[in-house]
């Protein structure tokens, strides 16, 4: 079984949650996929919790503290199991970030 790890990073603005969402893919023909959190599979060595980190780093830019574990769900076909942590970031940003062209 795979096993792999993300984040939910929200920051409060203008009185509302903003959650941080990355597209898995920069191809265009993968335009219609998901929208989904950062993450990524964990390493042989790794915690779960530092992978978890180095994708949403690794993704956007974004270092972010873990607050507290949300869930981990399994895929129905048993191969892939998905830890998900709550999270802030660490440095506050007032504009949305811009994607690389």
């Amino acid at each position: 079984m795979y096993i792999s790890a993300g984040l939910v990073v929200h920051q409060p603005f203008d009185g509302l949650p903003r959650f941080l969402i990355v597209h898995p893919t920069k191809e265009k023909h993968d335009k219609d996929r998901a929208w989904s959190v950062p993450q990524a599979d964990v390493g042989e060595k790794e915690v779960i919790i530092q992978a978890a980190i180095r994708a949403t780093v690794e993704q956007t830019g974004v270092v972010a503290r873990v607050v507290g574990m949300l869930d981990d769900v399994v895929y129905r076909n048993n191969k892939k199991r998905i830890f998900v942590f709550l999270a802030e970031p660490l440095i506050y940003s007032l504009t949305p970030a811009m994607s690389p062209s």
